[in-house]
């Protein structure tokens, strides 16, 4: 009451955090967080028509095989939900069949997806909404981490933009987020909010052997999420990838 700025600040800062953490513990089944509407389907798309339309699409099918609905009625948020998750899922699973980095593209965004997804969904008390990542000075990254960050920015699945909070001694440089088409798959935030720090060590560690450097990434600056980790449904279908 003696400082109502600051809390209503705060209440604005985490108030979209804390819809992912409604449903937790082992009981927690179905979905934990929903992406419906006009407006969230446009973030969700990015700019991307194909993928606003595969949206709708997907929405109005599941829709209308799923319910006995009128033309003049809205779908269902569970509905449009579940399409969101399927074209996540979808678009995640055609990354596979990129020549150039295949594998390891795919390996990277699982192995990201399952650190912000665990950020969200845990009860710690990190910054919220985290779901960008920044590895310093673009100069003195590798070919070899250059190659696979053009690859994943070049098939979407990560966006890449200029990063906007600078020191007096820093020059402007690129950040990076997983494409918002992913956020309802990862069960993350799809608005463009705060980053984590990685070295390109980190990001390679992901892009080879994900489920160490998932851990490894964790330990480092999250050691309260990684002890609360469960398995949400949708990472388990890519168990074998980040187990390899």
């Amino acid at each position: 009451m003696n400082d109502k700025a600051a809390w209503k600040q705060r209440y604005d800062n985490y108030k979209y955090a804390m819809l992912f953490k409604i449903r937790t513990g082992r009981g927690a089944v179905g979905i934990r967080k929903y992406y419906c509407g006009w407006q969230t389907f446009t973030k969700l798309a990015n700019g991307n028509i194909r993928y606003l339309m595969e949206l709708i699409y997907k929405a109005y099918e599941k829709s209308l095989r799923e319910e006995e609905r009128d033309w003049n009625e809205s779908i269902d948020y569970r509905t449009q939900t579940v399409a969101a998750h399927e074209i996540g899922h979808k678009n995640l699973m055609e990354l596979e069949s990129l020549e150039n980095n295949a594998p390891r593209v795919t390996k990277m965004l699982l192995g990201l997806g399952r650190i912000f997804q665990l950020i969200a969904s845990s009860d710690s008390s990190n910054a919220p909404e985290l779901n960008q990542i920044s590895l310093g000075n673009s100069e003195s990254l590798s070919g070899e981490c250059k190659a696979i960050l053009d690859t994943a920015v070049m098939n979407l699945a990560l966006v890449r933009f200029a990063g906007n909070k600078l020191a007096q001694t820093q020059i402007q440089d690129y950040e990076y987020m997983i494409h918002p088409i992913f956020s309802a798959y990862f069960e993350i935030s799809h608005r463009r909010k705060r980053k984590i720090m990685l070295d390109q060590t980190e990001l390679l560690g992901l892009a080879d052997k994900p489920k160490e450097y998932i851990k490894m990434i964790l330990n480092k600056s999250f050691k309260e999420t990684l002890s609360q980790i469960e398995q949400p449904t949708q990472m388990s279908l890519f168990e074998g990838y980040l187990s390899d």
